[in-house]
């Protein structure tokens, strides 16, 4: 006589897709928005996996794991994304040299600094600074001419040296 409640039978994970399985997964909005707020308002100081997550009111474990689902990176890789954007504008505002810039945004040392911007974006931030300065205004000679369609008109391309 066959089972009238038999249970059904389980998926394991190569059944489902990845992206599948990640759905819906990751911090609840506002804890990453906390934990983002608290990465761009601190920038210039050590701050470490359990100072974001203490942010966020999330424990540090469970914390970098949501936060590379929900971003697709890690806690430390966004930190230093961040923090390579913000180099970035303060070298073509002109009135920064690139030892400040370590300093304001954290980085152990000048050295440090430029290892992981060249690492992150190709070029030493010297190099970085003298070539998109002018370009940054897009009206000032020199700028790159702008032949990109998917881009507004007037804005103009920023210089990284050939791979």
């Amino acid at each position: 006589m066959p089972r009238p409640h038999a249970p059904a039978p389980r998926s394991t994970a190569a059944d489902d897709p990845p992206a599948a399985s990640a759905a819906g997964k990751g911090l609840r909005p506002c804890a990453l928005a906390r934990a983002q707020h608290y990465i761009d308002h601190h920038l210039a100081e050590r701050i470490g996996l359990a100072d974001i997550a203490n942010a966020a009111c999330v424990s540090r474990y469970h914390f970098a794991r949501m936060f590379r689902l929900s971003t697709g990176h890690s806690p430390m890789q966004y930190l230093l994304q961040r923090r390579i954007e913000r180099a970035r504008q303060l070298l073509l505002s002109g009135r920064h040299s690139v030892s400040t810039v370590a300093y304001e945004l954290g980085f152990f040392d000048q050295s440090h600094f430029v290892n992981s911007f060249r690492r992150v974006t190709g070029a030493t931030p010297g190099w970085y600074a003298r070539h998109n300065r002018d370009i940054a205004g897009a009206d000032t000679p020199g700028a790159v001419p702008d032949n990109d369609s998917d881009r507004m008109p007037g804005t103009a391309r920023l210089c990284l040296p050939a791979a």
